[in-house]
């Protein structure tokens, strides 16, 4: 059965408005809940923040193959955070930096289909983007806050939230201020999306907190260094999440001077990929 022509984004130029954005701000504080009303959250501290965006057009992608055929209007939002300082929601620092590299920066291009045959393009929304150098320092409970928050804000699926009375009216039986996405309001799709993150240099120390320490003092645990790592999430309309991650080298080394672990310095000796012309990637899942 012949797709009907009235939804060919080309004879659709008029039906929907276009509108660009452009934001810029200096010294901003960004704050990102683990979940809704959440005391524990991510601090940003940037030294600029920017986003601007603009429309393109390009092919149609979906669960049917003849809509390849056709063209799509896209919004596409480029977002920079420059010299990220990562903090715990007690403001404890969770990355470092060292006086021999510059401070990490992240860049997002957020792309989402618009106008009538928007439903149509799966996944809807894909984000890609890119931090170097990055080196976080991460003890039991900050490790704990980003597991948690990834599983909240990106594995989570819809919550309906618009159906549970205790969230629906307040204390004193007034209408709460609870805002309402369409992938928390039952009967709608599920919302689809595509993220994918790339490091150049990436790094994790792990250390134990003066609660989990002998000494009573923040203690080294074990250092993980990988390089040229990517990592990708896909949710489609099935409600399946796939994840891919790829490294090209990486070296496991412990960095606690307990005497009884002196004579393994190295977890996990430095080990790479040999390239050839089929993959060059040493991890891959």
């Amino acid at each position: 059965k012949p797709l009907p022509n009235f939804l060919d984004p080309l004879q659709m130029t008029g039906a929907f408005k276009r509108t660009r954005l452009a934001i810029k701000m200096e010294q901003p504080l960004l704050l990102l809940p683990v979940s809704y009303r959440s005391p524990q959250h991510i601090r940003l501290h940037l030294s600029a923040f920017t986003a601007a965006s603009h429309f393109t057009v390009g092919p149609m992608k979906g669960a049917d193959e003849r809509l390849s055929e056709w063209t799509q209007w896209f919004h596409n939002c480029r977002v920079e955070l420059r010299d990220l300082d990562v903090q715990s929601w007690d403001e404890s620092k969770l990355n470092e930096v060292s006086s021999l590299s510059e401070s990490p920066s992240m860049v997002l291009n957020i792309r989402w289909p618009v106008g009538p045959t928007a439903p149509l393009v799966k996944p809807k929304w894909n984000v890609v983007g890119t931090v170097d150098p990055l080196s976080m320092r991460l003890s039991r409970k900050n490790f704990s806050l980003f597991r948690f928050f990834v599983n909240y804000n990106l594995s989570e699926p819809s919550r309906f939230l618009s159906n549970n009375d205790a969230l629906a009216k307040g204390a004193d039986g007034a209408p709460s201020d609870l805002v309402l996405f369409g992938y928390e309001k039952k009967g709608l799709p599920p919302t689809t999306y595509f993220v994918s993150l790339s490091f150049q240099c990436l790094q994790f120390h792990f250390y134990l907190d003066g609660e989990e320490s002998r000494s009573g003092r923040p203690e080294g645990m074990m250092c993980v260094k990988c390089t040229n790592t990517s990592w990708s999430l896909l949710k489609n309309a099935d409600c399946i999440s796939r994840q891919k991650a790829n490294v090209e080298s990486i070296h496991i080394q412990q960095t606690s001077n307990r005497k009884e672990w002196s004579g393994f310095p190295d977890l996990l000796l430095p080990i790479a990929s040999v390239p050839d012309q089929s993959n060059s990637c040493l991890l891959q899942f």
